[in-house]
């Protein structure tokens, strides 16, 4: 007989109740409770922020990090656990653990190669550290107010790549589109600027994890340290956030926030889509060259990390990139966007490679998700879309009995 949730909660909080003697009915169950609990207290929070009673909602703020579901929830997150297989025996004692607030000091360094050849510095979290920084994320997503031109942390990038096929539609004929990308934007972002007071987190929450700091170890790479070691940096201020968690875009998409609303009198006549570290602009093309060199200068002196950039500057009646899509508007006909051919090819060789490859039935699901993300990610182009029809009956046809039971069952349900 499934035990009450409120008694179950306050035995595996209090250790009167033992995890490890919780069927996996009630795990389900406490798992939900969690989640529901969380959903309440951020709306909770929300409410305050629209009456204007600020005090009330950092108060609330503070409570929702202490709450012992907050911390299943986000302990359930470190162990990449779903609701449906929440194992609380490794769950509780990482959501104790939690209540201590303990500095992330290990993370394993796992570069990416950009198409354009640079690196892009990820690092991969222990349990504890991802626990620790999916907490900060649910206790800043209330107080998140972002400007209306960016969509990496509300509608994605498929909805940012709809609105400039818009935006192109009603674009004059002698729009040109303006591309500025800023340089290691994540290893560029100010601590000072984090930690004078633009961050609605308690400094030492800001200061334990979600800062990249010296002493931080490094599996996999001795030598990796995503933020600049200037002797002039390291006098003054230090330097970047570590890019690879929910929490590091969370609070990139902060200061994106703040970059926009300071060059909102700059940006006033453009049409402005922002994606991360991207920031995409239509504008007149005898205002391009004066725009580039203004906002560029804007970038390096902004206080929130004197960010470099690259900018380039397109007619909208060729073909030009962004986020991944070609994009053209050729007189006469609709704007468009599409995927590189050759870029299909390179997608359609790795995609086979790993299917080939795959030894069991995780690793099948591991490139089915990968296919059918790759895929969303790039709605907007029909090739991409048959991308995912092509590899769907190869993946079922491989897919062991049980497995193909289990999605059928999954489905139903």
């Amino acid at each position: 007989m499934t035990r009450p949730i409120a008694s179950l909660l306050r035995g595996l909080s209090t250790g009167q109740i033992d995890p490890n003697s919780v069927t996996s009915p009630e795990a389900y169950l406490v798992s939900k409770h969690a989640h529901e609990v969380v959903r309440l207290r951020q709306q909770r929070i929300r409410d305050y922020i629209s009456a204007g009673r600020f005090r009330l909602a950092r108060r609330e703020q503070r409570q929702l990090l202490r709450c012992f579901s907050a911390r299943v929830y986000a302990a359930r997150y470190g162990w990449e656990m779903s609701f449906s297989n929440c194992d609380l025996a490794r769950v509780v004692p990482l959501a104790n653990q939690l209540a201590r607030c303990e500095p992330i000091r290990d993370a394993k360094y796992a570069p990416k190669r950009k198409e354009d050849g640079s690196i892009r510095h990820i690092y991969r979290f222990t349990p504890l550290g991802r626990a620790q920084r999916q907490l900060s994320a649910l206790a800043l997503v209330p107080f998140a107010s972002f400007h209306p031109s960016q969509y990496a942390a509300r509608r994605g990038r498929s909805a940012a790549c709809e609105d400039l096929l818009r935006a192109l539609d009603a674009a004059s004929n002698d729009a040109v589109f303006l591309h500025i990308d800023v340089c290691s934007f994540y290893d560029r972002i100010s601590h000072r600027w984090l930690l004078g007071g633009n961050l609605p987190l308690p400094i030492n929450r800001i200061r334990n994890t979600i800062l990249m700091w010296d002493d931080m170890s490094f599996n996999g790479c001795a030598e990796a340290h995503a933020f600049l070691r200037h002797e002039e940096d390291r006098e003054s201020h230090r330097l970047g956030i570590p890019q690879g968690s929910a929490a590091s875009s969370l609070v990139a998409e902060y200061v994106v926030a703040a970059i926009l609303r300071d060059f909102a009198g700059q940006l006033a006549m453009c049409r402005v889509i922002n994606y991360s570290d991207n920031f995409g602009i239509l504008c007149q093309s005898g205002e391009a060259a004066v725009l580039q060199e203004s906002l560029t200068a804007s970038f390096a002196a902004h206080e929130a990390g004197g960010f470099q950039t690259r900018a380039s500057v397109s007619r909208v009646d060729t073909p030009f990139r962004f986020l991944g899509y070609n994009f053209v508007n050729s007189r006469g006909r609709a704007p468009r966007a599409f995927v590189p051919a050759a870029k299909l090819e390179q997608k359609r060789t790795e995609f086979t490679g790993r299917i080939a490859n795959a030894r069991n039935d995780r690793e099948l699901l591991d490139s089915w998700s990968r296919i059918c993300s790759w895929s969303s990610a790039f709605v907007l182009c029909e090739a991409s879309r048959g991308l995912m029809e092509d590899y769907r009956e190869t993946i079922r046809r491989l897919m062991s009995p049980r497995l193909r039971r289990l999605l059928l069952r999954r489905n139903d349900s």
